[in-house]
């Protein structure tokens, strides 16, 4: 759970992410984790782009990898 729902004032988690943010936080997180100067972010940001990438594949969505992610963007780690 990373992703902060500022209209319901809490962090969600996957399940209850919709389609977008769970695209939008999966390219965030791996934006950020390729671009981690740190070993540790490096390999946190990865592990939640796969719990990303887990719960689109639950819902039968592809992954979208036309959206930019941003460094440290809601979402990443």
């Amino acid at each position: 759970m990373s992703f902060y729902s500022k209209g319901l004032g809490r962090y969600l988690a996957n399940s209850e992410m919709t389609d977008d943010e769970l695209q939008s936080a999966r390219a965030n997180a791996r934006h950020t984790a390729m671009n981690a100067l740190g070993h540790d972010k490096n390999r946190r940001g990865h592990a939640q782009a796969r719990e990303y990438e887990k719960e689109l594949k639950r819902r039968n969505l592809e992954i979208d990898n036309s959206i930019k992610g941003i460094f440290n963007g809601s979402g990443s780690y």
